[in-house]
């Protein structure tokens, strides 16, 4: 029985990265099958295929969380103040800090939009 490669990278990194994010490290060549840059995520595996997916860190390519913008924090709620410009739930520094201290997003705003 086949399985296509995102559903294979969802079963395996979908606790850490949503289906969004997996398709758009697809996208841009981070994931291989077989040593080959696969950027297709629909295609069929094999079972003797091997997959490879290097994660780039947010914080290398993108805004990283600003202390400052901390409006509230204890140990079970931040309130941070983003900046317009980035995403609430895509790829940013903000996901990379909330995926360290296991925090979920709560509410979610337009990307142009602060607060």
């Amino acid at each position: 029985m086949s399985e296509r490669l995102i559903d294979y990278l969802r079963r395996n990194y979908g606790d850490a990265h949503s289906a969004r994010a997996l398709k758009r490290m697809i996208d841009q060549g981070w994931c291989r099958v077989n040593d080959c840059v696969e950027r297709h995520s629909t295609r069929k595996l094999r079972p003797s295929d091997c997959v490879t997916l290097h994660i780039q860190t947010a914080a290398s390519k993108t805004r990283s969380w600003e202390t400052g913008r901390v409006l509230f924090e204890d140990d079970h709620l931040v309130i941070y103040n983003k900046p317009a410009g980035i995403s609430s739930d895509g790829a940013t520094g903000l996901e990379a800090f909330a995926q360290e201290r296991q925090l979920i997003l709560l509410n979610r705003l337009d990307k142009d939009t602060t607060g």
